[in-house]
Formats: structure tokens, C-alpha cells, sequence
């Protein structure tokens, strides 16, 4: 469905990032509770129930099913019991199974969470109803483990030092956990109850069960969970864990895609060592402070490479470890914390550009690594048990790229850099919470090469959240600032800062895409609320947001939106009992929404129904029809403040996946689009097929096919004097074109998994795409903000070829490679040993056979951490 946050709250505003939920348990909750034992002797952690240990605690059960079918008791029976000692907490599952032969049992590295039989254990040890860890085995020992926060947001990127393992028996089979009271949070009261839930994925039925029922369609997660009684005479110690690591890189960069490691007589090669570490100190029992200097991610998997034919930037996901780890707590409902601007390159240049500086242009001929982060730190946790914190600080070094000539040279292009977020959250009320957050991005030195990004920046917002104490009514909200610090007002043709636009023709207003300019001092404000309802039949909601045009959070967080009032309104009809032999339950979800200025030129509107459906063969699938409306406009198509006439379009997706539980399973996807009284037309295919060939050896390929045809363009546009076009110019001479655009993607994975501490995985994605502009346009236009409507277009003799070459400017093909291949090993719990190779090649053709004639980029990478406690 179409996402559009919208709308205004004037008064008291409600928001999303708050935790979740009632103190009140729940009615599917019935103060359902397991007893746990001190035991003076430890079980052996091997997967089997035999210690006589085991047999101290009473087990309990009485599983229920979340899906296929909702509130019935599971098909196949699962007990659990806990025992504790003064360091640790011991959970043991037993999985009974009517058919152990055909357990799902497959071996794949730790924290991937592949199909198989499963069992999770959920554990709020602060009893808080909003925060937990969450530990998982797979019947296989695979272990994942993840954190929930704000009671129901959860994600995998916590990692805990705990210990699990896995037996299949004759009956079925078990599951042993270790968890460290060090890696959890608790009082130091005399005799304490915690939170805890347990379920159970059986892979061949699809079934999920639980020990306290929570509706999938459920607003709340932690707040529902059962108790652990009886837990008496532990003390909170402060934890101590430190990471140090050693890293070892050899680098090779060369013109010929062929060579290996820069072997060639103009290749470059650079040997280097780094030494980094990374620290967790409980500072109170409540408080957790996490640090690391000079961090290295060599072991990260590239980014996969998209085309992007919008004038907006791309969302990547963030993959650093540290900023992943414990990232939901900084959550706002204006995403003002994005940690992939923490060491993001802000100078601008690639190689092959020309550097304009002292000593005339300059060619770029290399781009050393990325900013290097020198250090970071964050405080997360609760300072009272209605008031918890989290605050995160970081410093990167400078930008440099390196420029050829009679001698090499690196040059700075963008100084060092401090990053601040501080997020805290109140708990007000049954059901209501307080957030506020700030954030900071400032300049630690020189300048920034680019101007658009040579300033400082600050945010401020405030947001609350409300949730009904059956947890099916929510409403959210909140206001944010935003204000620019500092920097330049002007800059010249080549991006770099000028101060006379009266002097320097080419010294233009730095601007937003819709023309508005940017200035030191600028201030933007931003409000957005919204509110659902979810039932058992139907869920309804409404959002609403309204967004200044000198908001802008994307120095430290991510938000396209600006200069726009948005709204959206939808419904959801669940039938989870169809009585149908085919379908298990279906969705209908019909929706509506638009955007409009501040003037009240209507940008978008739109309406549109998705359908889902579940097969009781466990293939899955999802169709949906979207229409734009006539009648909008596009203010950031022309970047001047020009108002480009939209046509309608008509869109549809199709997305089909066969059943995931099997060793081969597949998806694909269908995307056409057709603009409606205009020629634009465009079509996305994608697809997959993922084979568990063993046990233990997985392969995915992932094939991608997008084109876009005759596609009216905005190619560019001249002032009286030649100038190119700002918003306050009078004149404006536009020309815009036919886009062809199209790309091929070929992305590969596999992974071969020893054992659960050993494992080898690859990754490699082929990408080529192209784009050419043909059939000329023209249109004068006077005054600012002009309306530019299709029919004005007139055909033109323009070419759009400056350099005389017979080609149009802005026509662009190219083909990639990017290669990953990493070997880890973790001999003991926390420390791992990780070996890498990666490659990364161009090439200036959209024929992936000729990537030998780009440059090539290798990396060999040696890379071990230790973990000391």
C-alpha cells in the first residue's frame, strides 16, 4: 500500500516511537506464570532435558495457535521450564512432535533466520511491559537473537553473549538456554517477577504457537506476556565487556577490470593495519553505555546498486553493527536519527571528476576509504521507571580524494564531523507516553567541498502516543524543528561556495528541488499524526502530516517530505475463516490519499485496493490496482520551482510466493504502470528462487528486469542571459525529453555452514542500466513558480548535446559488479574471527562483458575480535 504521513495537530500531539501499551495485563494473559528454581548445580548445555536438575522445576504448557488457526490449542505440544543461579538464567524447551522425521531441521550461521523448527524465548526482566531480549534455537542449535522495545517494535540486531543448543529425540525435540544475567537488566529487589513468553514455529504445518496468546494483528507484544515468579536473592552486577580487534587490508585499485589486487603498471596498492575496539559498561543496573574507537565494517555486505530516476535520494539500510545494535530506542515518527549519515562522504566527487581548488582543476584519480569514524558512544536504559534515555555521540575524521597530475596529492573535501542524538521518553500515564528528541550535526574543521552541504544542523521534537489498554485503539503524533547553521547562501556552477551572485555569473541560490532557497538561520517546522483502530475483523486509520518548506532533517535523519499538507485514509477487511477448501484468509484493503502546497496546488492524489491471500497450500500472494488522479503537478521535477502538469497513471503490482517451508521455494513480483493520456509506460519484473540444497548449504538468485519508455523529462532550462534557471528569474526556457531508461540486476547469494560457530557465505550482484533522451521539447514560461502544462510542449530542434559528440548530455549506461565473500568463525561465544574478500568494478557500458574495460577495485581483509568479559 501507498505510504503517505499527513496532516497537522495543533494541540497536545501523539507519536509512534513512544513504548507501548497498558500495565494492565492484557485478558489472553489470565496472570499466566511459570515458577522458577535456584539450582546450586548448572545443566550441561547440550540440548538434552537429562540433568536431574531439569526435573527440580514444574513445566508448563498449554500452547495456543497465533496461525493457521487463531486461538486453538497447537496440533503438537510444548512445555518449557526455567531454573537460575547467581550468574545465570536457564530455560529448557521440550518440542514434542507426532512425527519427528519430518522436523525442518537446517544449519545456517548464528543470527540468520532461515525456514526450520524453531523455539523463541522472550525475556522482560525489568518486568518494565515494553522492553525485552528475545533468544531463538532452531532445531538445528542456530541461534538469533534480537530486543524488543516500545512493547511491540522489534529487531534483530541485538547481540548477546548466551549459550544454546538443540537435540532431536524419538518424541521430538528440546531446546536448552543459558542467558548471562549480565545480559539483562533487572532490580536489585529481594524477590522479583519478570516477564516472559515462549513460542514455537512448527516449519512443515506453518504453525505458530505461543504460551500467552497475542493477536497477530496486536498493537502490543511484551505488555502481554506471562511471568516468571519466585526469582529471589539476585543482585544486579555492572556488566563489563570489551571487544578489542586487529585488522589487517590490502588494497588493489587498477583501470583494468581484469587484474587482481591493482597488478598492473597503473595500479595502486596499499597495505594497512588498524586497531579498534569496542566497549559495554553497565554504568547502573538501569544504564548501559556502549562505545567502540575506530570502528571497522570491511565484513559488511555492499550496498545492492538500484536505478533511481526520482529527484529524491535513496534509502539504504543500515548494516554497521554498532549503529544497528539497539537503534529502535532512537526511534521518532520523523525517522530524525538515520545512522547512515554517521561517516557518509559530503565532498561530492567520483573519480573521474574534476576538482576545482588552488593550483587549477584537478583530475580525481582515487577516492581513499570513507570518512573514518574515530570513535562513538551510547548511553541506552531507564533512569526511573517511568523516565528511560538514550543518547548516541560520534566523530568522524575528514573526507580526502586523491588528485593526479606531475604528483599525487590528497586533498581534504569535507572536515571532520560531530554527530549527537538524545532521545528520552516519559511515561505519563496508563497508556500515554512523552518522547522528546534533539540531534546535532556540526563541522569539527574545514570546510566542506560542496557548498549544499557545507553547514551545521540541529533538530528539535516532541511527540506522544496513546494506546487503549486492550491495545486495539492508537493514536500518535508529534512536531519537530529543524534549523540550518552556518554555511554558504550561494554556489557556483561547480558546487563549490561563491559569495557575488551580482559578479560571478554562474553564483546561483543554493536551493531546495522545489526552488526554495536555503540560508544560514533557516528554521522548518513539521507535525504529523495519525490514528487505527484494529479489530478482529476490520483495521481503519487515518494519517495526516504537514511539512514547511525549510524543513529538513537529513543531516542526521531521513525525510523527503517538505512544502506539502499530506493525508491518507484506509480500511482493512481480515477474513480469517473464508470457509473456502483453498484459502486459509484473505485481506481487502481499499485506500485513499493525496498531498497539496501550501498554496493549495493539489501534488497528489490518489486512491487504490490491495488484496492478500494465504493458501492453505501455503503459497501466499498480493495484487493491487493504484490510480493517480489527474490534475496534480510536480514542484521538485524542474528544481526551480516550476510546476510540471502530472498525468494520471494507472498502476498495478502482482507479488507471488509458493510455500517457504520447502526446500526450493520461489517468489515473483509484477509492477506495470501506464500514464493515462500521455505515452509514458513502464514495467518492473523481479523474481527468486531459494534452494536449501542441504542441511546446510543455502543458494538464492534473484533476478531484476525495469524499464521505463517515453517518459516526459525535464532535461533543462536557461534564463535571458544563459544562466541556468533559479526560482526568482522571470524568464524561464525549459526543455524536457522522452526518457528510455532500463536495467538489468542479477544478484546471487550462498552460504555453506560447518558448524554453528564456523560458516562461509557469498554474495554478488551484476547490475547494468541505461537511459536516453530523444524527442525534444520546449516551452517559455515568465514569472516564478510557473505552471507547465503538457500541452504547451512544443517539438524542438535541441539536441541536448553541448560536446558535439552526436549524444545527448545527460544519456547514461553503465555495469557493476560488487563481490562479497566472508569467512567467520567464532571459537568462543563473542570472539570471531572473520575473513573477507571483496570486489567492486565499473564500467561506462551496459554490456555486462565489458566490465573488464572499467576500473577494478579489490580489498582482502584479516579481521579478529576478541571478547573479554
Amino acid at each position: 500500500m501507498r505510504r503517505s504521513v499527513a496532516g497537522a495537530m495543533v494541540a497536545v500531539l501523539w507519536s509512534s516511537a513512544a513504548p507501548a501499551a497498558s500495565t494492565v495485563p492484557p485478558p489472553e494473559a489470565i496472570d499466566k506464570s511459570v515458577a522458577a528454581v535456584r539450582v546450586d548445580k548448572a545443566p550441561v548445555i547440550d540440548g538434552r532435558l537429562d540433568d536431574a536438575v531439569w526435573a527440580l522445576a514444574q513445566p508448563t504448557g498449554g500452547f495456543v495457535q497465533q496461525f493457521p488457526h487463531e486461538r486453538e490449542p497447537a496440533t503438537e505440544r510444548t512445555e518449557f521450564r526455567v531454573l537460575y543461579d547467581d550468574k545465570n538464567v536457564y530455560v529448557g524447551v521440550e518440542c514434542f512432535d507426532s512425527e519427528p522425521d519430518k522436523i525442518v531441521s537446517r544449519l545456517t550461521r548464528r543470527d540468520r533466520d532461515i525456514e526450520a523448527d524453531w523455539v523463541a524465548v522472550t525475556v522482560d526482566s525489568r518486568h518494565s511491559r515494553d522492553s525485552a531480549f528475545l533468544f531463538q534455537l532452531s532445531a538445528a542449535g542456530v541461534m538469533v537473537d534480537g530486543q524488543f522495545t516500545n512493547d511491540s517494535n522489534f529487531s534483530y540486531e541485538w547481540d548477546g553473549v548466551w549459550e544454546g543448543a538443540s537435540a532431536i529425540g524419538a518424541q521430538g525435540w528440546s531446546a536448552e538456554f543459558r542467558i548471562p544475567l549480565t545480559q539483562l537488566r533487572f532490580s536489585d529487589e529481594e524477590e522479583q517477577t519478570w516477564g516472559i513468553q515462549v513460542h514455537r514455529g512448527v516449519s512443515r504445518k506453518r504453525e505458530r504457537s505461543m504460551w500467552v496468546f497475542i493477536p497477530d494483528n496486536s498493537n502490543s507484544w511484551v505488555s502481554r506476556a506471562g511471568h516468571i515468579t519466585g526469582i529471589r536473592g539476585l543482585k544486579p552486577s555492572r556488566t563489563v565487556e570489551l571487544r578489542p580487534y586487529l585488522v589487517g587490508r590490502a588494497r588493489g585499485r587498477t583501470e583494468d577490470g581484469l587484474a587482481f589486487l591493482g597488478a598492473t603498471s597503473d595500479g595502486r596498492q596499499k597495505v594497512d593495519f588498524d586497531l579498534g575496539g569496542d566497549l559495554k559498561l553497565g554504568l547502573t543496573s538501569r544504564l548501559v553505555l556502549d562505545a567502540t574507537v575506530n570502528p571497522d565494517f570491511g565484513q559488511v555486505e555492499a550496498d545492492q546498486v538500484v536505478l533511481n530516476l526520482s529527484r529524491y535520494e535513496t534509502f539504504f539500510p543500515e548494516k554497521r553493527p554498532f549503529f544497528l545494535e539497539g537503534r529502535d530506542v532512537f526511534e521518532s515518527p520523523f525517522n530524525m536519527f538515520y545512522p547512515r549519515r554517521i561517516g557518509r562522504p559530503l565532498g561530492g566527487l567520483a573519480i573521474g571528476d574534476t576538482y576545482y581548488g588552488e593550483g587549477g582543476p584537478r583530475q580525481v584519480v582515487d577516492l581513499p576509504r570513507p570518512p573514518r569514524i574515530y570513535g562513538a558512544a551510547k548511553v541506552t536504559g531507564s533512569v526511573s521507571d517511568n523516565l528511560s534515555v538514550a543518547a548516541l555521540g560520534a566523530v568522524t575524521g575528514p573526507e580526502s580524494v586523491t588528485l593526479g597530475g606531475m604528483s599525487e596529492d590528497n586533498v581534504h573535501v569535507g572536515s571532520s564531523r560531530g554527530y549527537g542524538v538524545v532521545r528520552a521518553r516519559y511515561r505519563a500515564d496508563d497508556g500515554l507516553f512523552l518522547g522528546a528528541t534533539t540531534t546535532a550535526a556540526a563541522r569539527l574543521g574545514d570546510t566542506v567541498y560542496r557548498a549544499a552541504e557545507d553547514h551545521d544542523a540541529y533538530t528539535q521534537g516532541i511527540d506522544a502516543w496513546w494506546l487503549s489498554r486492550d491495545a486495539r485503539f492508537r493514536l500518535v503524533g508529534a512536531l519537530v524543528l529543524s534549523e540550518r547553521v552556518g554555511g554558504p547562501t550561494y554556489k557556483d556552477g561547480n558546487g563549490r561556495a561563491c559569495n557575488d551572485p551580482d559578479v560571478d555569473f554562474a553564483c546561483v541560490p543554493i536551493t531546495r528541488a522545489d526552488g526554495t532557497r536555503l540560508t544560514p538561520g533557516d528554521v522548518g517546522v513539521g507535525a504529523s499524526g495519525k490514528f487505527d483502530f484494529r479489530g478482529d475483523d476490520w483495521d481503519v486509520g487515518s494519517r495526516f502530516g504537514a511539512y514547511s518548506s525549510k524543513l529538513y532533517l537529513n543531516d542526521l535523519g531521513f525525510l523527503q517530505d517538505f512544502h506539502k499538507v499530506t493525508f491518507e485514509a484506509f480500511a482493512n477487511r481480515k477474513v480469517k475463516k473464508p470457509g473456502s477448501e483453498l484459502l486459509e484468509r484473505y485481506f481487502v484493503n481499499p485506500y485513499v490519499g493525496g498531498a497539496f502546497g501550501f498554496d493549495g496546488t493539489p501534488l497528489d492524489l490518489y486512491a487504490g485496493i490491495n488484496t492478500e491471500l494465504q493458501y492453505k497450500n501455503f503459497f501466499w500472494s498480493s495484487q493491487e490496482v493504484y490510480v493517480r488522479m489527474p490534475g496534480t503537478w510536480d514542484n521538485v521535477e524542474t528544481f526551480d520551482g516550476g510546476h510540471f502538469q502530472r498525468p494520471a497513471q494507472l498502476e498495478a503490482s502482482f507479488r507471488l510466493r509458493s510455500n517457504q517451508s520447502a526446500a526450493l521455494w520461489w517468489r515473483l513480483n509484477a509492477n506495470p504502470q501506464l500514464e493515462l493520456g500521455a505515452r509514458g509506460y513502464g514495467m518492473t519484473v523481479s523474481g527468486g528462487a531459494y534452494w536449501q540444497a542441504a542441511s546446510n548449504v543455502e543458494l538464492s538468485l534473484e533476478p531484476e528486469l525495469g524499464w521505463d519508455l517515453h517518459r516526459m523529462r525535464f532535461y533543462d532550462c536557461a534564463t535571458d542571459s544563459g544562466r541556468s534557471c533559479v526560482v526568482d528569474d522571470g524568464a524561464h526556457h525549459y526543455h524536457f525529453a522522452l526518457l528510455d531508461a532500463n536495467y538489468l540486476s542479477l544478484t546471487l547469494r550462498g552460504t555453506y555452514t560447518f558448524t554453528t560457530e564456523l560458516s562461509v557465505s557469498a554474495y554478488a550482484q551484476l547490475f547494468a542500466a541505461r537511459g536516453q533522451y530523444h524527442a525534444f521539447h520546449m516551452v517559455d514560461t515568465a514569472g516564478d513558480h510557473p505552471f507547465i502544462h503538457r500541452g504547451d510542449l512544443m517539438p524542438s530542434s535541441y539536441t541536448g548535446d553541448a560536446d558535439g559528440d552526436g549524444i545527448p548530455d545527460s544519456n547514461f549506461e553503465s555495469a557493476q559488479l560488487n563481490l562479497n565473500l566472508v569467512a567467520r568463525w567464532e571459537p568462543m561465544p563473542g570472539t570471531t574471527l572473520f575473513l573477507v574478500y571483496t570486489r567492486g568494478m565499473t564500467s561506462g557500458f551496459y554490456d555486462l562483458r565489458k566490465l573488464d574495460r572499467g576500473p577494478a577495485e579489490d580489498v582482502f581483509l584479516i579481521k579478529f575480535v576478541y571478547f573479554v568479559a
